[in-house]
């Protein structure tokens, strides 16, 4: 899914177990488009696609895998730790929400706090309240965390047809046209493996 176009600004930091950690909005420098919260609708369509691609995979394999995602926006701290296996991390205050609307999540949902929420809807999501929940090293000080489930934005009412859209294409921002972008890499691929691993190409 990291291959595909949709997904330029999504960055794998690692993997923990059974857990899969990502991030968006790591290179500013690559942000061309003017609305800054860009990123964040992509991280949320790169879950979305995954969670589609784990239903193939369920249905291929006979497997009932889920997925519980947690995500959530801000700060945050990013470095290379370690002189002999250096590895790329993030950390902070962002990550650990993140964390933990994971951890106290739906399976085969996405969780994030209220102010995530607000943004994603502005950009045509969908959410749902899950409520008041307890999050172990927040809620200590600052008590519970409003939490919302968020699902595929409704097209009838996209960013873009609102008015508020700024150079995007609202085909391009849809989970429909990242399945079926999904669906023409795995044409391509198939392709390549039957002609021993080439992409051939019309000569013009």
């Amino acid at each position: 899914l990291l291959d595909e176009c949709y997904f330029q600004e999504v960055e794998k930091i690692k993997t923990i177990g059974s857990s899969y950690m990502a991030a968006s909005g790591l290179s500013p420098d690559r942000q061309e488009c003017e609305d800054a919260w860009h990123h964040l609708s992509e991280l949320v369509l790169f879950a979305l696609a995954m969670e589609e691609t784990l239903r193939q995979i369920n249905t291929q394999t006979g497997n009932q895998f889920q997925l519980r995602v947690g995500v959530a926006h801000g700060p945050v701290i990013a470095g290379v730790i370690g002189a002999t296996k250096p590895q790329y991390d993030i950390w902070g205050a962002t990550v650990n929400m993140a964390s933990r609307m994971e951890s106290t999540g739906v399976d085969g949902r996405i969780q994030v706090p209220e102010s995530t929420s607000c943004i994603l809807l502005e950009r045509g999501f969908l959410r749902q309240l899950r409520g008041d929940i307890y999050v172990k090293g927040i809620s200590e000080r600052h008590g519970k965390v409003r939490t919302f489930l968020v699902s595929n934005r409704d097209e009838r009412s996209s960013f873009v047809e609102r008015g508020a859209g700024r150079g995007f294409s609202m085909n391009r921002n849809t989970l429909g046209a990242v399945v079926y972008s999904l669906v023409q890499a795995r044409k391509r691929e198939k392709l390549r493996e039957q002609n021993g691993g080439f992409h051939l190409v019309e000569a013009s």
